[in-house]
């Protein structure tokens, strides 16, 4: 499915222009939005993956980084990265908010769709909530060719498999909070078999099968104890076409 320029653009200055907020308020170490508790578990999973596969001798490239979420953790765990995301101005807030890190990374203006870099380049590619921000093979493509032989692709990311999810981001396309494209490339279980054509799979894990019933929960015994019941529902029910969220590690063929 095609990602269209014109979505690029209307992202691009989405997030530029949350990023010119923080610039504007001159706080670079402005923190991101709060993980919600629900949502932890993967975001743990995540990161516990990037711990595992991440050395000081790796070459790292970060894909869609937006502000930085998850770029200090893979500044602080001694690699080279290089960070890219299609918003400039989101740059310039990892630019800022990590200066301290500056003989670590670089930062770059990229397309995932076409990646600035040459073939065999990476040792870890990472991404985080980005991988509907392009066309699924062509990214898929492009995070194989830059990374080297038996280079490791790390990921989190939404899955599109639940008719209450898709209501959902309908809806927020609806509200102008999403493009169209975004819609169509969602990840889903076909494309994750995909990248099992050209990858071995490391880990995969899946979260969040009933987390639509999150609100009525919380209401009935809390913001904790219905988190608890989301995760054992994953733990026990392993029904991954209703899942919100996955986590995987993928090893190049």
């Amino acid at each position: 499915m095609n990602y269209s320029s014109k979505d690029k653009n209307i992202e691009s200055t989405r997030y530029n222009q949350r990023a010119e907020k923080i610039l504007i308020s001159n706080n670079s170490l402005i923190s991101d939005v709060t993980i919600p508790l629900f949502n932890r578990k993967p975001s743990e999973k995540y990161q516990y993956y990037l711990k595992k596969y991440i050395n000081k001798s790796s070459i790292v490239l970060e894909l869609g980084a937006g502000t930085g979420r998850f770029s200090e953790l893979l500044l602080s765990l001694g690699g080279k990265v290089f960070i890219t995301d299609i918003s400039p101005a989101s740059l310039k807030v990892i630019k800022k908010k990590y200066s301290k890190y500056h003989d670590n990374f670089n930062i770059q203006v990229a397309d995932i769709e076409k990646l600035p870099y040459d073939n065999n380049s990476f040792d870890i590619v990472s991404s985080a909530a980005v991988l509907s921000y392009g066309d699924n093979l062509s990214v898929m493509n492009e995070i194989n060719r830059v990374l080297k032989p038996d280079g490791v692709f790390i990921c989190i990311d939404s899955l599109n498999e639940n008719p209450f999810y898709k209501l959902n981001r309908w809806i927020n396309h609806k509200r102008g909070k999403r493009t169209f494209s975004t819609l169509t490339n969602m990840p889903t279980l076909k494309l994750i078999e995909e990248y099992r054509s050209l990858f071995d799979v490391l880990g995969l894990r899946f979260y969040g099968s009933i987390v639509w019933l999150y609100p009525f929960f919380k209401i009935l015994i809390g913001e904790r104890h219905a988190t608890q019941v989301i995760e054992k529902f994953d733990t026990l029910i392993k029904t991954y076409r209703s899942s919100f969220k996955f986590v995987g590690a993928f090893r190049k063929k």
